[in-house]
């Protein structure tokens, strides 16, 4: 039977192991659910390591109890009080109470635990850990909680199971009924307890349990109904034509496969185009201001400096001509994409027609030129949900076309918008890395010998470039800073940015992005945030998928660059000053699957892109993936044939050289002295203190029969004595039967009988 050290370190580990898995799903949920998570898993070490010194009494286990619940209900009451939506949410939304629950739980376990117990108590304590892990897993998605579940399963019916043979043994006083039950035997021997076959049992159990679940888990795909969140929403990858985007949140952010648009790209002679840029950018909207780390769209004054021909066009209207080495991509949203984008930059020709239209059923409706360059449809209308865009090919990557912007009216205004910045400390960040960059000669001396002090550190416009650049550089390569899809805050009393750049150092998309643009109007350059999309998935034949996973954030940057000649500027000042402007578009972001490529197999940028691609996977097996993995079935399941036939093979071959090397070693080996039975080497002891004694190669019943015959003629009456003694050496080692204390009285007075008859032989 498993003793009661055993017994109780199963039950305890299962608890703490509950604890931790509600205490980390809750860590970003429920003020203060850490320290009690902390506070809770101490108590439980400390029942298991004093076991009996702080057992509580019933009546000050019942009070200790009560007093939780007490506590627990002024708590959930002060903090839903403290929240924006009040107690008024609760009425809509019931199961925004449901994350109270989990302190709750865990402060449950120590009061039962440090309780007098009966069977019913133990029972109690696996269901509140039960329910402590399953509401834990309604509120996180995540690796680390994965891997602690999958642990909890193994330690929950490792303690359950002996939970069930102690009490089927009477070792756990039993529940209190009105009729006496039987007087347990608390006091009852413990016989030897072997862990490999309970572990056996466990290990089946768990293997025929995954196999079935995995089974039904690839038949069945996932809801597309939204996952109730209890008050957490579900942070995933992804795009939204928003008016204010919010950095604010921390968490884990999941990764969502659901196709926002497919793209169709056609050559100008009317072929496939399939060599579009792997790292595409498809511009969805921009921000301008930033304030309490949220973005917020607002417009300014700026326009490009000539009017781009508009108007309705028929539906075979011929394209925009935009030179040699155009192309056309035509896009076609999902119907529940969250909005438009273009391959950025839009490139268009002065002069000439609009190079974005929505697609009607008998004409073309062209889009609208938005403030900062971009374009946008003048209605998201289903019936103009499709369009075409024609793009050419850019002479400088992420650089757009060039547009007038006076000086007289136009610029102060948007660069008062595009430089606005409110976190001072940043300002002095990116200060300390300016005089960095000219000293490492990223920038020229120039730049900040040059700089506007007046009302804080601007660097002229000539250098706007060089110095966006540099910052781009200093985020997307600097070993300081990592790419990660955990978000995470040190000090929330800081802006989240400004706790990035000082503290956590590491973020996704969004947070660099931001870094970067904030760190640019520190230093008087403009710049806006942008969201859209990275990147494509190619299907072959010119045709594309986004995904949300492909959501993306990077910046804008304004800068001045010299017209070209016969540039048709509109504002006779901006004229002589020969000057354009241009949007250049700079991802600071590092590659997020960046990794050493002879780096350790444990290493832990592996470690976590494995456990990522596993949540991955399993969060978002929909239909389409169904799909593929029926279509792949047979492949794989000849695959996984083949490997079962090789381990099948394998595993004969090793049994069988195992079998072959204890033969051998048998036979090289005295047999007797493979024996550590105290009775049978008391046996042994005798026939060689009579002379008798084993050759090499014997086995112990070879050994008996020849000892048997060197005894019958001198003592007939104790011959039979090795015989019978070496018949149960191998019903114990063999039959793993073991000797009743009659049979080893019996044995002990037989091998006594023949140490007499043989030492009367001596004398």
């Amino acid at each position: 039977m498993p003793s009661d050290f055993h017994f109780r370190f199963a039950t305890c580990l299962t608890l703490v192991l509950a604890c931790a898995g509600l205490g980390y799903s809750e860590w970003d949920l429920v003020a203060g659910v850490t320290l009690v998570t902390v506070l809770v898993i101490s108590l439980i070490i400390a029942a298991f390591v004093w076991d009996r010194r702080l057992t509580l009494g019933l009546k000050a286990s019942n009070l200790f109890g009560a007093g939780i619940a007490l506590a627990t209900v002024m708590w959930v009451a002060t903090e839903v009080s403290q929240r924006e939506d009040g107690f008024a949410a609760l009425l809509l939304q019931p199961g925004l109470l449901l994350p109270y629950v989990g302190p709750f739980l865990m402060v449950l376990i120590p009061a039962k635990l440090l309780r007098p117990k009966h069977l019913g108590d133990w029972w109690t304590m696996q269901g509140i850990g039960l329910a402590a892990i399953a509401l834990g897993a309604s509120m996180s998605e995540t690796g680390p909680f994965a891997a602690i579940l999958s642990v909890y399963m193994v330690s929950a019916m490792w303690s359950i199971s002996l939970l069930y043979l102690r009490s089927a043994a009477g070792q756990i006083p039993p529940m209190p009924t009105k009729i006496a039950p039987p007087e347990p035997v608390l006091n009852a021997p413990e016989r030897a307890f072997h862990v490999w076959p309970l572990a056996r049992f466990l290990a089946g159990s768990l293997a025929f349990c995954s196999i079935v679940g995995i089974a039904a888990f690839l038949l069945v795909p996932r809801a597309t109904a939204e996952k109730w969140s209890f008050g957490k929403a579900r942070m995933e990858t992804g795009f939204t034509l928003e008016n204010s985007h919010d950095i604010n949140k921390i968490g884990d952010l999941n990764i969502n496969r659901d196709l926002a648009l497919r793209i169709v790209a056609t050559n100008a002679d009317g072929t496939k185009k399939t060599d579009l840029d792997p790292d595409a950018l498809w511009r969805g909207v921009s921000y301008s201001d930033y304030e309490d780390g949220k973005w917020v769209r607002r417009s300014f004054p700026t326009s490009p400096s000539a009017t781009i021909r508009t108007g309705r066009l028929p539906l075979d209207a011929p394209p925009p001509d935009l030179g040699p080495g155009a192309y056309q991509l035509e896009f076609q949203p999902e119907e529940n994409s969250p909005g438009t984008v273009v391959y950025s930059p839009v490139t268009w020709k002065i002069g000439g027609e609009i190079p974005v239209r929505s697609l009607g059923r008998t004409e073309q409706s062209p889009w609208l030129q938005l403030y900062d360059g971009s374009f946008a449809p003048e209605s998201l209308n289903r019936r103009w949900y499709a369009y075409r865009q024609w793009v050419r090919p850019l002479q400088e990557p992420g650089l757009g076309e060039g547009f007038e912007l006076s000086e007289n009216m136009q610029f102060p205004r948007a660069r008062s918008v595009l430089t606005a910045m409110r976190v001072p400390s940043i300002r002095t960040w990116a200060q300390e890395r300016l005089r960095r960059f000219t000293r490492e000669g990223k920038i020229p001396p120039a730049a900040t010998a040059n700089a506007d002090t007046r009302t804080g550190f601007d660097v002229p416009p000539e250098h706007y470039e060089s110095v966006a650049r540099a910052f781009a550089e200093e985020f997307r390569n600097a070993a300081e800073f990592t790419y990660t899809l955990k978000l995470r805050r040190q000090d929330r009393r800081l802006d989240p940015i400004e706790d990035f750049l000082t503290y956590t150092k590491a973020g996704h998309c969004q947070w660099f992005a931001s870094a970067l643009c904030l760190a640019l109007r520190s230093v008087g350059v403009p710049a806006q945030f942008v969201m859209g999309y990275k990147g494509q998935e190619s299907l072959g034949d010119g045709s594309y998928s986004v995904r949300q996973e492909n959501a993306h954030a990077w910046v804008e940057v304004l800068i001045p660059r010299t017209a070209p000649a016969g540039f048709p500027y509109e504002d006779p000042e901006t004229a002589r000053g020969g000057i354009i402007w241009h949007w250049l578009s700079l991802d600071p972001t590092p590659a997020g699957n960046a990794t050493a490529a002879n780096s350790d197999w444990f290493d832990t940028t592996n470690w976590q892109t494995a456990i990522s691609s596993l949540v991955e996977f399993v969060l978002n097996y929909d239909a389409e993936r169904r799909n593929s993995v029926a279509e792949a079935a047979p492949r794989r399941l000849l695959a996984l044939a083949g490997m079962i036939a090789a381990l099948g093979i394998s595993a004969w071959v090793i049994r069988f050289l195992r079998r072959w090397i204890s033969s051998r070693k048998r036979l090289s080996d005295s047999a007797i002295s493979a024996v550590s039975l105290p009775w049978y080497q008391d046996l042994i002891r005798v026939l060689d203190r009579g002379g008798i004694r084993s050759e090499p190669g014997q086995t112990p019943k070879e050994f008996a029969e020849a000892a048997k015959t060197i005894l019958e003629p001198e003592h007939p009456e104790v011959a039979a004595i090795p015989v019978f003694v070496t018949s149960k050496l191998y019903r114990v080692r063999f039959a793993g039967i073991g000797l009743t204390d009659e049979e080893l009285a019996e044995v002990s007075s037989a091998i006594r009988e023949l140490e007499t008859r043989l030492s009367q032989k001596k004398v």
